[in-house]
């Protein structure tokens, strides 16, 4: 099978997942100890983002493959996070924690990682 994302499409990919954060605490009124998750969450999806050596990295300091595999353990952590308590009681952050888990965990096994740019 032919995966579907190229090193450029995942990149794109990357920098919408820090607009998201950005604009999740506002979007979906979330718990103050949510909105600096999202923060945190953001910003370091952005610094790895730009660290990344692919098209769209600023500084080709982390091989593509180390940041795919960095992005399986991400989405792993929100879905195990899931089963957190304070995740559990709000509806809202266990869909986004679930949703975004499933994201992170996809993306980077649908994507060419040998692929000239």
């Amino acid at each position: 099978m032919t995966r579907p994302i190229s090193p450029r499409l995942h990149g794109v990919l990357d920098y919408l997942t820090v607009a998201f954060f950005a604009a999740a605490p506002a979007v979906f009124r979330l718990p103050r100890w949510a909105d600096t998750t999202c923060l945190a969450m953001g910003l370091g999806q952005m610094a790895g983002s730009m660290a990344t050596d692919y098209p769209l990295g600023a500084t080709p300091a982390i091989p593509f493959e180390s940041h795919g595999a960095a992005e399986v353990l991400v989405g792993a952590g929100l879905l195990a996070a899931a089963a957190s308590r304070p995740v559990r009681r709000n509806p809202t952050v266990l869909g986004l924690a679930l949703a975004l888990g499933a994201i992170y965990v996809t993306v980077p096994l649908l994507t060419r990682y040998h692929e000239e740019a």
